[in-house]
């Protein structure tokens, strides 16, 4: 019914700064963080999910936090997102339910997430973030019911993503996607989805899967 997990990330090392086994230790145990010569960045978190095997609702419950790192050796300025997943809605065994919210802002340490001083391109790849989409200093609100048919799937979402910095923003999207199963190891997926922000915006997506 309960699992819980634990998660820590380091970076350390590069040009001019120490890469030994001691500095590879401080990094783990954040000893020095935030000072002079501290070994680096570090983020530590926890993940939980509850499930509820109720028999007229079940209900499955999640949340993940991470935080940044601290000189006391505990984090802070914490990124959280709760998550709330219905596999069914009460005699409808079809229909599944999920709710996502997440939020990293912090209005006193702007910049904060995915970032470094000391290691500029921070948790990122090619400019892409490691980590949850929204990035930086954001808010993001996603919802989505999906009823499952014989032979196909249809979904529907929603999702409302605030930045708040360096600049504000607001973009929504409305997306409604139709699985249909055409063979074993063939289906195919329609979706269409309509998205604002400073303008409008209307996709459509056709795609074709097969397994061999």
């Amino acid at each position: 019914f309960l699992e819980f997990g634990l998660e820590k990330t380091a970076i350390f090392g590069g040009e001019g700064r120490d890469e030994d086994f001691e500095s590879f230790i401080r990094s783990l145990l954040v000893d020095g963080e935030n000072v002079g010569n501290d070994p680096g960045d570090q983020r530590a978190g926890f993940d939980v999910k509850l499930v509820l095997p109720w028999q007229w609702q079940p209900v499955t419950l999640y949340l993940e936090a991470v935080g940044e790192d601290q000189r006391n050796h505990f984090p802070t300025k914490w990124f959280a997102l709760f998550g709330l997943y219905l596999p069914r809605v009460l005699n409808l065994d079809r229909l599944e339910l999920l709710g996502e919210y997440a939020n990293n802002t912090n209005s006193n340490y702007p910049g904060l997430w995915y970032t470094h001083a000391t290691y500029t391109q921070g948790y990122t790849y090619n400019g892409r973030i490691i980590g949850h989409y929204m990035g930086s200093d954001a808010k993001d609100l996603f919802l989505q019911a999906r009823y499952n048919f014989d032979a196909a799937t249809a979904t529907v979402s929603y999702e409302r993503l605030q930045k708040v910095f360096p600049t504000k923003l607001t973009w929504e999207s409305y997306q409604v996607a139709v699985l249909k199963h055409l063979a074993e190891e063939t289906r195919v997926t329609f979706s269409a989805g309509y998205s604002r922000e400073a303008r409008k915006t209307i996709v459509t997506q056709i795609a074709l899967w097969h397994e061999f």
